[in-house]
């Protein structure tokens, strides 16, 4: 009997995971902004590319927020992330690196010293550098971010969801979500539940088929 209670529970649980990971953009009917990378180009084929970024400009809470973005193969050409204010023309920051592995990666803005200005609009970019003396041949991908106050109306919408990435989802605070989720499935690699919450909410803001696959 004491199995079967804890199994129904832990049903429950999972379930209320499962319902719980919709994305709420927080500009309702702000323009599609994010950009994909990507070509497919005879002899010299670029694997996809993509920022982790939604659709629309997404939301953090975090002055120094981690980045996430995604590539469907190694490459052997150099990557560069960096960032931009709209109304300047220098970057906020610059970084330059291989990468070894195809998936998710990662870029801490704490740790690289970079501090976001509240209620300022940034637009961040991955590119694959395949000729460092034609810049015009980078593969780009981008997105917008925004750090943003947690107000009153923020604070009521998280409190009403005991899953942190799932509130943070549900209130339209994009990469605190993507950060909280990645987090637990660090934790949880074999976890089934996290998986499908991955899945639906990268096919929700229509990332990359490589990004979604089973």
């Amino acid at each position: 009997m004491k199995k079967l209670i804890i199994f129904t529970m832990l049903s429950c649980l999972s379930a209320q995971l499962w319902a719980e990971p919709q994305y709420v953009p927080p500009e309702v009917g702000a323009p599609t902004r994010r950009v994909g990378g990507g070509t497919r180009s005879a002899g010299d084929p670029v694997p996809t590319i993509t920022v982790i970024a939604p659709l629309t400009i997404g939301y953090t809470l975090q002055a120094s927020p981690t980045l996430f973005w995604a590539i469907e193969k190694p490459v052997s050409y150099q990557i560069e992330i960096s960032m931009f204010r709209p109304d300047r023309e220098q970057p906020l920051f610059e970084k330059t690196f291989k990468i070894d592995k195809a998936g998710l990666h990662s870029f801490s803005l704490k740790e690289a010293g970079i501090v976001l200005e509240k209620n300022q609009s940034y637009e961040w970019f991955v590119a694959i550098i395949k000729n460092p003396k034609n810049r015009n041949q980078d593969v780009l991908t981008s997105g917008l971010i925004k750090y943003v106050d947690k107000n009153e109306n923020l604070q009521q919408c998280l409190s009403k969801h005991p899953v942190i990435y799932a509130a943070y989802a549900k209130c339209g605070v994009w990469y605190d979500a993507i950060m909280e989720l990645s987090e637990e499935i660090t934790k949880n690699p074999d976890d089934p539940v996290l998986k499908e919450v991955k899945k639906s909410i990268f096919q929700q803001e229509e990332f990359p088929s490589f990004l979604t696959k089973d």
